[in-house]
């Protein structure tokens, strides 16, 4: 993506600046680098980003990201991307943090990490302090992964039920803008152990095992997010004189519909990734099977006189691969692929329309 001057992303970038709220509530997200650099150095070999103008506050009001947490710390390097995507577009004076769970604090010295590095808002805590922030848009981007410690557990869905309500409800009443972001390519930090035959328990929405987070053991080759913006049907204005319990029932229902519009994403991003490895695996096997082709074929040769002599004939299979790589003929030589566009081989179908749309980190 290359970056376009838009008043209002310039004006969270002046605020940002200026910002001197101090840790506890959010920082320059170029202070990500650290993290972003370590974990994209040493964790991850190829990102993308796709769509990822729609983090950006364009609009004039701060985002507020709801993140698939995905199996045990399949998240990880989402963060590392999207740092990585502001700093480099010069977005790094946008002031943002992310909320992870709480349970992470009570790891020593991570609670000052997280609000040094990637501004965790720990100053404010509660619903009505985060929307005085997101009000006052001294914040430009932050956000959540609102599954919380059902990240544990396996679900039919891969966005499982959200545990962590608060920051959605915060940026409904703030009028915020709110980005919906999943994510592919990490699944292997973690085992699934599920019921057998496909199974579930009845009336858990879909439980039918546990994930058991790993380390980050092994480099992932390619990880990708998606990002799409989502308009809650209903806004502060709606809230303002609800009762408590009516102001539940409504934010239940924006909850539900986002995860929904969440796993839709997931299952797109997935067949985009399929169709991308199998193009990948497909122009593989044409270089391959070009290389191997190019090999003299050495044959014995009976003279006259009885002698047996082995000779290297220019003998070449030339293969034309069509969409069904069925053609295949003997000629003397082979054909140039690079002036042959059906030997650079076999297509795997159209091409995602949004992956044109997309950012490449590495």
């Amino acid at each position: 993506m290359t970056p376009q001057a838009n008043k209002n992303v310039e004006a969270f970038k002046t605020r940002g600046h200026h910002f001197n709220g101090g840790t506890g509530k959010g920082v320059q997200i170029k202070k990500f680098k650290p993290f972003t650099d370590f974990v994209l150095n040493n964790l991850v070999k190829k990102s993308d980003l796709i769509n990822p103008e729609a983090l950006l506050p364009t609009d004039g009001k701060p985002v507020v990201a709801v993140v698939s947490h995905g199996p045990g710390v399949a998240w990880i390097p989402l963060v590392a991307v999207v740092g990585q995507f502001v700093i480099d577009n010069g977005y790094g004076d946008i002031v943002g943090g992310i909320f992870p769970h709480k349970a992470l604090f009570l790891i020593p010295g991570l609670k000052d990490y997280y609000r040094r590095v990637l501004g965790t808002p720990t100053d404010a805590d509660t619903v009505d302090d985060i929307v005085a922030l997101l009000k006052s848009k001294k914040i430009g981007l932050t956000g959540t992964a609102p599954e919380g410690a059902n990240c544990l557990l396996s679900f039919e869905d891969y966005v499982a039920p959200f545990r962590s309500k608060g920051m959605i409800t915060a940026a409904i009443k703030a009028d915020a803008s709110i980005c919906l972001m999943v994510h592919q390519g990490a699944e292997s930090w973690s085992i699934q152990v599920n019921l057998p035959f496909g199974l579930s328990i009845p009336l858990t929405k879909g439980l039918r095992g546990i994930n058991i987070a790993l380390p980050p053991y092994r480099k992932i080759d390619h990880y990708r997010v998606m990002c799409r913006r989502y308009r809650p049907s209903i806004s502060s204005a709606d809230l303002a004189g609800c009762s408590h319990p009516e102001v539940r029932r409504l934010i239940g229902i924006e909850i539900e519909t986002m995860r929904r519009q969440m796993n839709a994403m997931t299952d797109e991003l997935k067949v985009m990734m399929i169709e991308i490895s199998n193009k990948e695996t497909a122009i593989k096997g044409g270089n391959a099977m070009h290389a191997s082709m190019t090999k003299p074929i050495n044959t014995g040769q009976i003279l006259s006189d009885g002698a047996v002599m082995g000779l290297a004939t220019p003998l070449r299979k030339q293969v034309s691969l069509d969409d069904d790589c069925q053609k295949e003929t003997e000629e003397n030589g082979w054909v140039d692929p690079s002036k042959n566009s059906s030997a650079t081989g076999p297509k795997t179908g159209r091409s995602h329309p949004r992956i044109s749309k997309r950012w490449t980190g590495r």
